[in-house]
């Protein structure tokens, strides 16, 4: 998860975009991460399962039951609703 939000912070600036949960999505289960380098094949792919299984379930959560609720960029400005 570490490895995946420093590249997704990375791409966000490179593209001059907020990141958002969405673009964290991209990279859960990656291991091309720098971090990884030195890692051996059985923890890559260890690492590459648990990802997998986190992006499943953010993905998930994101186009269900959160769908409106972390999947935009915010702003200081935002103003709630009253009721």
């Amino acid at each position: 998860m570490r490895a995946a939000h420093k590249a997704t912070l990375r791409q966000g600036e490179a593209d001059g975009v907020v990141p958002i949960l969405e673009h964290l999505l991209f990279h859960l289960g990656s291991t091309t991460h720098p971090e990884y380098a030195d890692y051996s094949p059985a923890a890559l792919e260890r690492i590459h399962q648990a990802g997998l299984g986190v992006r499943h379930l953010l993905g998930a959560l994101l186009s269900d039951e959160l769908s409106g609720l972390f999947d935009g960029p915010t702003s200081l400005t935002c103003t709630w609703p009253t009721a």
